[in-house]
């Protein structure tokens, strides 16, 4: 099924970083299937320099917020917000770069 996701096929051959969306294309529809086989009801596709604040929730708790999702609903977009460790001296990357 994931190698006959038609709408990637226009991104197979092209320059700079279309083979890496390809990759974590596929991967993110793996992990779709994966995580349903398994019962799961929600999954968070994240780099690894990326992380996620619950704000607003009680204990900044992701479980809290996607509890809090009607069950009609079965997407959640947060806000995408990118900082650049400029410094050698910066040592924690999430809590001391301002985006």
């Amino acid at each position: 099924r994931i190698w006959n996701e038609t709408w990637l096929s226009s991104f197979f051959y092209k320059p700079c970083n279309y083979e890496l969306f390809v990759k974590q294309s596929l991967n993110m529809e793996m992990a779709i299937v994966m995580a349903r086989d398994s019962g799961m009801e929600w999954i968070i596709h994240l780099d690894t320099d990326e992380l996620i604040h619950p704000a607003g929730t009680q204990e900044y708790s992701m479980r809290q917020l996607l509890s809090d999702v009607p069950g009609n609903v079965d997407m959640v977009i947060f806000p995408n917000y990118e900082s650049s460790v400029e410094r050698d001296d910066i040592t924690e990357p999430f809590s001391e770069v301002f985006a």
